[in-house]
């Protein structure tokens, strides 16, 4: 399966990165988890 790189993947790829980082730096893994089935959820609504 081919991923299409549209301005939203961006977006959600690099609120995903702003998150891992957050993560890292304060131990916040739990958004992690959070976001990871959002993304899924809204990716098969298409």
């Amino acid at each position: 399966m081919k991923m299409n790189w549209s301005k939203k993947n961006s977006w959600i790829l690099g609120i995903a990165a702003l998150i891992t980082i957050i993560g890292i730096v304060t131990g916040w893994y739990l958004f992690i988890f959070v976001v990871l089935p959002l993304g899924l959820f809204f990716n098969k609504r298409k």
